[in-house]
């Protein structure tokens, strides 16, 4: 099966996640998640950022942009769309999470490197976790688009 199929079942499937949470959806509270928390992760040097998911460092570099990113969250799911944005080299961002991510417990299911680059994660506990890559028209900015979906212990 091609890389490609791969990626649109990934999408898919996230989607139904997506999808099948909001029968159960509670409203999402901007309280103390949404504070970012700086920290230097033991297993890397890169400087790093947590927000809403304890196992997702995003590069310091990057601004969340709030309007654009969605999270849901019910008793038994929480995923979402987080875009992010910052003045990096796509590459420069590439290497973060393809050498951070496992560190975390995640493994690198796949990858398209283009014009824009995709990166698909996975989990043993059924986490799953799409990232896209890509300047922005201008080229002054890179923009990254994680899609995230985890099961809530």
């Amino acid at each position: 099966m091609k890389l490609g199929s791969w990626i649109k079942i990934f999408l898919c499937l996230l989607i139904l996640g997506i999808l099948s949470a909001c029968a159960q959806m509670q409203p999402y509270s901007q309280g103390t998640n949404t504070t970012a928390i700086k920290s230097k992760s033991l297993m890397t040097a890169a400087p790093q950022i947590i927000y809403q998911f304890p196992d997702l460092p995003i590069p310091t570099q990057l601004v969340k942009i709030d309007e654009d990113s969605t999270i849901v969250t019910t008793p038994m799911y929480q995923g979402g769309i987080l875009i992010f944005r910052g003045r990096v080299t796509q590459d420069s961002v590439v290497n973060f999470f393809t050498k951070t991510l496992p560190h975390y417990g995640w493994h690198l299911s796949g990858e398209i490197r283009g014009k824009k680059d995709f990166l698909a994660f996975t989990k043993p506990n059924g986490s799953a976790c799409l990232i896209q890559i890509y300047n922005t028209s201008l080229g002054f900015e890179t923009e990254v688009q994680i899609w995230i979906s985890e099961p809530r212990q």
